[in-house]
């Protein structure tokens, strides 16, 4: 079995209003990914995704087109190195 990876993916661009976190939520729950995504008091949005590498390539690329009204500026993405024990992929408040 792969083995999973943790990423931490900030969004930028005109990502809040849109609709960005239930697409992302989406996105990851067809994916079969495990994690949550909110919005930053900057605008920008923040996603953690946990999945093999194939399933966070797919996500990404997702992601970085958006839902329809949204316009991705920049997508930056790191290891996540918090806790990482999700059963689902939620949307945060």
């Amino acid at each position: 079995m792969e083995e999973k990876q943790k990423l931490e993916i900030l969004v930028t661009g005109k990502v809040q209003g849109v609709g960005y976190r239930r697409f992302a939520q989406r996105c990851a729950n067809e994916l079969l990914i495990t994690g949550w995504v909110k919005n930053e008091p900057n605008g920008s949005v923040k996603v953690v995704a946990v999945g093999n590498k194939e399933q966070l390539k797919n996500l990404i690329a997702l992601l970085r087109n958006g839902p329809p009204n949204s316009q991705v500026k920049s997508l930056e993405q790191k290891p996540f190195a918090g806790e990482t024990n999700f059963n689902s992929f939620e949307v945060m408040q």
